[in-house]
């Protein structure tokens, strides 16, 4: 099992918080490392398994008035299906 905790917005107290979510090419930084992962499950086969353990977005508890606000759903779109599709792919080819 390959278990991977996800705060790809940094650290909640940033405060380019807003501009990252609202960025639509900041989450494709995330796009090698879910490539990689894809990768090694099809290399070691029906044996591994990819999980995310944790999602936040920001660490160390949010941001108030960002990530308990309505700008944090544009992050929440953009960060499920371009990621998690890489994965749910080489789930099924397997």
């Amino acid at each position: 099992v390959v278990a991977h905790h996800i705060y790809n917005l940094g650290a909640g107290v940033d405060k380019h918080l807003v501009e990252k979510i609202l960025d639509p090419s900041y989450l494709s930084r995330e796009e090698s490392m879910f490539k990689g992962l894809k990768t090694f499950l099809e290399n070691f086969g029906p044996c591994s398994r990819a999980w995310v353990g944790e999602a936040g977005g920001a660490y160390n508890s949010g941001h108030n008035l960002v990530t308990n606000a309505f700008v944090f759903s544009f992050w929440n779109e953009k960060f499920q299906e371009p990621d998690f599709s890489n994965i749910r792919h080489a789930e099924k080819q397997k």
